[in-house]
């Protein structure tokens, strides 16, 4: 199955059920299913572009990675998503939230896992572009994984 018929088989509705379990069996399955093993995040460094209020981010800073940034341009919404991960996860001290144009943020790391779900294609200047710099914030051997 190709990773787009996944969000054809299961949209994003960012409805959580109480315990969240129907939402962490799906982001899991997803991740196995591009070949990412969600024990694989433990303990790496992974930078999120346009999380939005978080809801795919509880899943993804459940796996403990080390560092855990995430970029927005909209403060408010980096907020929720902190706080929706300090919610459900509990301790957020691993995660780094900038707020900042996706080809304006710049760090000195580089990252085991980079991930841009349903944000490239709506950015109004030069996506290519956008896509180049984010594979830039790759480590060696890392992935990079873009949904549109």
């Amino acid at each position: 199955m190709e990773s787009w018929e996944f969000y054809k088989e299961n949209p994003v509705t960012h409805r959580m059920n109480a315990n969240g379990a129907e939402h962490f069996a799906r982001r899991a399955y997803l991740y196995q299913l591009i070949g990412v093993p969600p024990m694989l995040l433990g303990g790496k460094k992974v930078l999120e572009f346009g999380p939005g209020e978080g809801h795919n981010s509880i899943y993804t800073a459940s796996l403990r990675p080390h560092k855990y940034m995430l970029v927005d341009g909209d403060p408010a919404a980096l907020e929720k998503a902190k706080q929706n991960i300090e919610d459900s996860v509990g301790n957020a001290d691993n995660i780094e939230t900038c707020t900042s144009h996706f080809k304006e943020f710049s760090t000195d790391d580089s990252f085991d896992f980079v991930v841009a779900e349903a944000c490239l294609s709506i950015q109004n200047e030069n996506p290519g572009a956008i896509l180049k710099h984010m594979s830039s914030l790759v480590k060696l051997g890392g992935i990079l994984f873009i949904t549109t």
